[in-house]
């Protein structure tokens, strides 16, 4: 009797798709005959005593004997095999295991694709592409397992280690590289740290994922140059093609000199216009898309131009080759030691694309920027420490990014948590949101200046901050310089300087909507003040605030020089004021035409005040003053400098120890005003109700209480 060891093909019994094969059968039987119906006997050893039951089960891949793997043997010279997996579905089998040898190279077989060869040639570099792989579910197409597997890069088929001291830079390189090569692709780091020596570079491709599993590159030993960027993608654009007239905002079709403009094409329009001459002289820019070409000096495009392009201010349209659908995922990146102005992730001309669920630390200028961007998004993620002298950003929308947003992030020890940003190139940010965010110790600038946690440049309009939590701010918990902006349901805490700062510092009339927000314990001057800077407001909607705690002013709402709010509304705002500032709960100025309605206003010595203003409605609030600083003189609603003003059904109560106070009080300088069915209440004056002795100013049915 002799005894023949039965090998198998592979160093465990393998599935289809590469992977051990699990509670998988296996038939031993003659040679060129079905095993299935024509076994023979295996045995378990050598001296063939231990005889093995067919169909033999696999564990992990491995003949199992009793849960243990084992080796398998026959009485023969030949034999042929049938592989199995747990659903009897073939695997694979051989006919005629005649030759077989220790290392079963001997074996002929028919791989995938057709070829014929031996077993060892399973152990090649293309080893895989033998091997057939079918999904699951039906109208599936079975590949090799070569194309399963090339579906994905690993920086570690490139010789990357992860171990955090090995230089994985060229590595990492190599498979982002690889994959920008053969995109749609993805690029996987396994769990690991991967040790960067010098920056990735800046890559130009689309349709591109980079995916961490639990896997950190350290740029912190990085050698380099101060300013640099760890990890970039560009578009490019081409030179502008200059308008050949005016084109006007809500405008859609656009003359040019030429056009070798495509339909679908992403284009970028400009001009030398200034934006905001008193602040950052930003220029005019926006994106868009060429939806039809009428002719050949012509293009129209998408969407409605949102500003006015002149010949005389240079007005180009240029067309963008972009990048699209990059996706970075589940990535921690730690940036380089010291602080000299790095950035983690720039996106230059990108079109949907995302930054998901990353860690990025010390990215002293910045950690996340899109310039001329639309519709993209950073979701998900976490940023600590960013303070350079002039930049120190967590999220930042440059140039004429639009539509984008930063959503559900956590901030930490950053100077501006979320940004909007203009360099050079021109371009208005626009429509970006900054939602359900949390910001905590926003860090101010190294040269000691405060960081305000949420902070949009002029350079920017129809800006949403919706939802977010800021607490311990160096600067103001949210200033906006931007034209237009939406600030709501915001929770502020414990501010250095203002709680929320909305100035427009734009050369165009805007319009503010600050509401629903929850602000607390600011230790600098306003909780709410809004200022129409260098342009006015046409509509302004400060409501539904919730102000405590403020020991200089609750909500202030005044013009920096003359510029004026068209339309006002301060309704249903709840404002509580501690301390012995002499400014009002409510503060307004330059008002042309609004209301202050429904407030509930606690203050030391002034509840409401306004002044230069026309035609203001102050109706059903309810005044408390609580000053216990021995002021000598107070306001439940003080007027000056005023026309047309009502003060009508409020409640106004005088709880403190002021020498004298009155309910309201006019300035000789307010006309053709009135006060009436108001009730006040233990104030100190012997005039409850002053209407002064403005020409046209009246007084009616209100009530003096006790």
């Amino acid at each position: 009797m002799s005894a023949l060891s039965v090998q198998v093909p592979f160093p465990v019994f393998q599935d289809r798709d590469g992977q051990p094969l699990e509670n998988g059968y296996v038939w031993i039987g003659e040679a060129n005959l079905n095993p299935q119906t024509n076994p023979v006997a295996v045995y378990f050893d050598k001296a063939l005593t231990q005889l093995a039951a067919q169909p033999l089960r696999t564990i992990n891949g491995y003949i199992s004997n009793s849960g243990t793997p084992a080796q398998l043997y026959v009485d023969a010279v030949n034999f042929s095999i049938l592989v199995q997996d747990s659903k009897g579905s073939m695997v694979y089998s051989f006919p005629d295991g005649t030759g077989v040898s220790a290392d079963a190279s001997g074996i002929t077989f028919t791989g995938f694709k057709g070829q014929v060869g031996f077993v060892s040639d399973l152990a090649d570099n293309d080893g895989s592409d033998w091997i057939g792989f079918e999904q699951s579910g039906t109208g599936v197409v079975a590949r090799s397992a070569q194309d399963k597997m090339r579906d994905i890069f690993s920086v570690k088929d490139f010789g990357a280690v992860g171990d955090g001291v090995a230089d994985d830079t060229t590595a990492v390189i190599a498979a982002i590289t690889a994959a920008v090569a053969s995109t749609p692709s993805t690029v996987v780091f396994p769990a690991g740290t991967y040790k960067c020596t010098t920056v990735l570079g800046d890559f130009t491709a689309s349709n591109l994922s980079l995916v961490g599993e639990d896997a950190t590159l350290d740029f912190s030993s990085i050698a380099t140059s101060p300013g640099v960027t760890m990890l970039s993608f560009s578009g490019s654009i081409a030179a502008g093609v200059s308008l050949s007239s005016n084109a006007t905002e809500a405008q859609k079709t656009v003359s040019v000199v030429s056009s070798t403009f495509a339909v679908g094409d992403f284009v970028k329009i400009k001009s030398t216009s200034v934006w905001d001459s008193g602040r950052t002289s930003s220029t005019y820019g926006e994106l868009n898309f060429i939806q039809a070409i009428p002719g050949a000096s012509s293009v129209t495009v998408a969407n409605d131009l949102m500003s006015t392009y002149t010949t005389a201010a240079s007005a180009t349209i240029a067309k963008i080759t972009p990048v699209r659908n990059i996706n970075i995922r589940g990535l921690k990146l730690q940036g380089p030691t010291g602080n000299d102005n790095h950035k983690g992730i720039v996106i230059k001309y990108g079109i949907n694309c995302t930054i998901d669920g990353i860690q990025s630390y010390d990215m002293d200028a910045i950690h996340v920027q899109f310039f001329d961007s639309t519709f993209c998004r950073v979701l998900n993620s976490y940023f600590q420490e960013s303070n350079s002298s002039s930049t120190g950003y967590g999220t930042s929308f440059a140039d004429a990014t639009q539509d984008c947003s930063a959503e559900n992030n956590v901030y930490t020890d950053v100077r501006h948590s979320l940004s909007t940003n203009n360099s050079s190139a021109g371009g208005i940010v626009r429509r970006v949101l900054f939602a359900n965010n949390i910001v905590t110790d926003s860090a101010p600038a190294t040269t000691g200046a405060g960081g305000d946690a949420i902070d949009t440049h002029a350079g920017a309009e129809d800006i949403s901050i919706i939802g977010n939590i800021v607490n311990s701010s160096s600067g103001s918990g949210i200033n906006v310089e931007c034209r237009s902006a939406t600030i709501c349901d915001n929770v502020i805490s414990f501010t250095q300087n203002n709680g929320i700062t909305f100035q427009n510092y734009t050369d165009l009339t805007g319009w503010a909507n600050v509401s629903n927000n929850t602000v607390r314990d600011v230790l600098g001057n306003y909780c709410i003040v809004v200022v129409p800077y260098t342009a006015s407001f046409g509509t302004c909607v400060i409501n539904g605030n919730d102000v405590d705690l403020t020991t200089t002013s609750g909500i202030r709402a005044r013009p920096a020089t003359t510029f004026q709010f068209v339309n006002l509304t301060v309704n249903g705002n709840s404002v509580r004021m501690t301390g012995t500032s002499t400014l009002g709960g409510i503060d307004v100025e330059g008002v042309l035409s609004g209301t202050i309605c429904g407030n509930s206003v606690e203050a030391p010595s002034v509840g409401i005040i306004a002044q230069g203003s026309n035609n203001l409605s102050i109706t059903g609030n309810s005044v408390r003053l609580v000053s216990t600083s021995g002021a000598s003189t107070g306001y439940g609603v003080r007027i000056a400098t005023s026309y047309g003003c009502v003060v009508n059904g409020n409640t106004l109560y005088d709880d403190s120890n002021l020498t004298a106070s009155n309910a309201t009080s006019f300035a000789t300088t307010v006309t053709y005003s009135g006060v009436f069915g108001n009730i006040g209440s233990k104030f100190t004056s012997g005039t409850v109700f002053n209407i002064s002795t403005g020409t046209g100013n009246a007084a009616a049915n209100n009530i003096t209480g006790l």
